[in-house]
């Protein structure tokens, strides 16, 4: 599904570079400042930062409020139903 959202800016890159070069596990200082850009963002525009903070820890399960955006935003961007299923697993 990471492929299909526009994570946006600088940071974002950053996290998703460091997700995909297995750096990004346990890494405090891309947490403390994803936070801090999330908790600067007003709650509507919060949440493609939000699914970032799963990369960052990606062994904690996912609460049904994060799950259910993903699914909705993944529906609202026409990604197919057999890769929002396959996300989960």
């Amino acid at each position: 599904m990471a492929r299909h959202q526009n994570f946006g800016g600088e940071l974002g890159k950053e996290v998703v570079a460091a997700f995909d070069q297995g750096r990004a596990a346990g890494d405090e200082r891309l947490l403390g400042t994803l936070w801090q850009r999330i908790e600067s963002l007003p709650l509507s525009e919060q949440g493609s930062q939000r699914t970032l903070l799963s990369l960052l820890r990606p062994d904690e399960p996912l609460d049904s409020h994060l799950a259910e955006y993903l699914i909705g935003w993944a529906s609202d961007e026409n990604v197919p139903p057999s890769e929002i299923e396959a996300a989960f697993r």
